[in-house]
Formats: C-alpha cells, structure tokens, sequence
C-alpha cells in the first residue's frame, strides 16, 4: 500500500539549520548577517542528525 504523493507533503523532514561561529546563534535559513551578535559572514550551514 502506498501513500499519495500529495499526503508526503505532512511527513517530517530533516532539517539542515545555521549556526553562527561567533556566538552559536541558529536559524532555519541562512543568512549573510548573524541575528543576535550583528557579525557578517559567520552563519554557516550544520546538519541535521541523523
């Protein structure tokens, strides 16, 4: 039995977040500036866990 495709839509995904070198900040997306310590450049993709 398979799910329709348009059910997978509701199933977890891993989700890959961005953390700052700096000051460990984290987002869902990148950004080029960090939210918290304002530094330019230091957000850098981590994975999700297995």
């Amino acid at each position: 039995m398979s799910v329709p495709s348009h059910r997978l839509s509701h199933v977890a995904k891993k989700q890959d977040t961005y953390a700052c070198t700096e000051c460990g900040w984290t987002s869902i997306r990148w950004v080029g500036r960090c939210g918290e310590c304002q530094a330019w450049g230091t957000v850098v993709e981590r994975s999700a866990p297995n």
